[in-house]
C-alpha cells in the first residue's frame, strides 16, 4: 500500500491506531503469504510481519511461527536471527530457554547471510555449544563456565571470520582479540594461534567501524610494534579517537552536536 494511504489516519486517536495497525498487518500478511511474488520479496514481508507480531502485537508465539518459516522456507538470515534470539529467551515457545536450538537457528542465519547470526553462533559455540548434540546439563552462560568448556576454535574462528565479513564488526573485535592472546581448549584438542598480523587486521577493521575496543587494540600494537612497525605518534592518534569514541559514547547528545558542525 502507499505511504499516502496511511495519512488519513490520525494517530492520536485511540480507535485510528487500531484500525491502522490492522490494515498493517494485512499488507505484511498479503507480502508473506502470497505465493506469486518474488521470493526475495516474500521473505522481506514475512520478516516484517513478523516484528510486527513481536513488537506492535507483543504476540511472540505468531512471530516465531512467522520467522521460523522465513529462515527454513526462503532462506531468510535475519528471521534466522530473530528465531534464535526467541529461542535463547524462551519467548514464544511453552519449552522454554533452549540454547542448543539457538545456536542451531544462529547457524542457519549464518549460512544464508546474517552476521549477527554468524556473532551470536560464536558466543555460543565459545561455551562449548556444538550442532552435533544438545549439552547433556545445564549451561549458565558466564564467565566461569565458559573458561572451563572444551570447544571448537575453528569452528568459532570460522564464524567470527564470516561475521566480521558480512560487516558485524563486533566479530572483527572479537578475531583481534583471539588473535592477540591465541586459544586453546582445556582438553588441548583445538586451539587459535597468536597472530599480530592478523590482531591488526581485525583490529583496523573494527577500530575504522568506531568500535572503541578495536582502536584500543590497534594503538596498543602500534605502540609495541606488534603486527606493525612501531609508531608512537600513529599509536598516540588511535588512542586520541577511543577517548573521543568514548567520550561521546558517555555524552551522546554532544556527540551528535559535534557531529552536526
Amino acid at each position: 500500500m502507499a505511504t499516502g494511504y496511511y495519512n488519513r489516519y490520525d494517530l492520536k486517536q485511540e480507535g485510528e491506531v487500531a484500525e491502522y495497525l490492522k490494515n498493517l498487518e494485512i499488507e505484511f500478511t498479503y507480502q508473506c503469504f502470497q505465493e506469486d511474488l518474488p521470493r526475495k520479496e516474500k521473505a522481506e514481508g514475512c520478516h516484517t510481519l513478523g516484528k510486527f507480531m513481536e513488537s506492535a502485537r507483543n504476540d511472540f508465539f505468531k512471530a516465531r511461527h512467522v520467522y521460523e518459516k522465513n529462515c527454513l522456507e526462503n532462506e531468510y538470515g535475519h528471521s534466522c536471527f530473530k528465531l534464535g534470539q526467541l529461542t535463547q529467551l524462551g519467548k514464544g515457545t511453552e519449552d522454554g530457554a533452549d540454547i542448543h536450538k539457538a545456536l542451531i537457528a544462529y547457524d542457519a542465519g549464518c549460512r544464508y547471510g546474517s552476521g549477527e547470526s554468524c556473532h551470536n553462533a560464536a558466543i555460543l559455540s565459545n561455551f562449548g555449544m556444538t550442532l552435533e548434540a544438545p549439552p547433556t546439563t545445564k549451561i549458565a552462560l558466564n564467565k566461569s563456565s565458559q573458561a572451563k568448556a572444551n570447544k571448537d576454535y575453528v569452528k568459532i574462528e570460522e564464524y567470527l571470520k564470516k561475521g566480521c565479513a558480512l560487516k558485524n564488526f563486533a566479530s572483527c573485535l572479537e578475531l583481534s582479540r583471539f588473535y592477540a592472546d591465541g586459544r586453546v581448549s582445556p582438553d588441548g584438542k583445538s586451539s587459535i594461534a597468536q597472530d599480530w598480523n592478523k590482531t591488526v587486521k581485525y583490529a583496523q577493521l573494527s577500530c575504522d567501524a568506531d568500535i572503541i575496543g578495536g582502536c584500543v587494540i590497534l594503538s596498543h600494537c602500534y605502540k609495541n610494534g606488534f603486527g606493525v612497525q612501531k609508531n608512537e605518534r600513529t599509536s598516540e592518534c588511535i588512542q586520541n579517537k577511543a577517548k573521543g569514541l568514548l567520550e561521546k559514547q558517555k555524552n551522546p547528545a554532544q556527540g551528535k552536536t559535534l557531529m552536526g558542525q
